[in-house]
């Protein structure tokens, strides 16, 4: 494990960008489960299957999430404070790296709210999940990946809440946390210098 680098200015480091998600998985993969605890997370099915196979994904909340990670962790991403203008910032100064994440693996674990006055499930969830994230950095003028690490990320929502898009968000905020971890990485932050 490298130590966790001290980041230089922003300026001195070369511009970098979020450029899409791989979700390795199969069709049918056992993602995790939900759990069953009386008067509390009703029961459900005890599997979360995953549904889409292998995606190449470049959904853009994902890539709001990872650039405003490595933008508050100091790093050279143009249009990375989510900004409005960050169309305009991303035309100006082009990235010589991209970044991209595959999952290799997901471990949720989901508990569907108990309406206790109904007695049947509220529509909200709270749970967490574990990724296992290989991460890339792709050198845009050698054109070859340049750094590799693989990382854990975890997240966590405790406060049930609505059920649509609920995994999606889970799935997110795990990205965010490995991305975290990966800008602290002194070898990562060597390779951008």
């Amino acid at each position: 494990s490298n130590p966790a680098a001290s980041i230089p200015m922003r300026e001195d480091l070369a511009p970098i960008a979020y450029d899409g998600t791989l979700v390795d998985l199969p069709r049918g993969a056992n993602i995790g489960g939900y759990e069953f605890v009386l008067y509390e997370c009703f029961e459900a099915d005890s599997h979360i299957i995953w549904e889409p196979g292998r995606i190449n994904d470049d959904d853009a909340e994902v890539s709001t999430e990872v650039e405003k990670v490595l933008w508050n962790k100091g790093l050279n991403v143009p249009g990375g404070s989510g900004g409005l203008f960050t169309q305009s910032f991303n035309r100006a100064e082009s990235p010589l790296f991209l970044l991209g994440a595959k999952i290799n693996s997901i471990s949720a674990s989901v508990c569907r709210d108990w309406d206790t006055w109904k007695g049947v499930w509220s529509g909200k969830e709270s749970g967490k999940a574990l990724l296992s994230i290989e991460w890339q950095l792709f050198s845009v003028f050698e054109r070859r990946v340049v750094f590799e690490k693989s990382l854990p990320g975890y997240y966590e929502i405790t406060e049930p809440r609505e059920s649509q898009s609920f995994l999606f968000s889970l799935f997110v905020g795990a990205i965010a946390d490995s991305a975290q971890t990966l800008a602290a990485d002194e070898a990562f932050i060597d390779t951008l210098r």
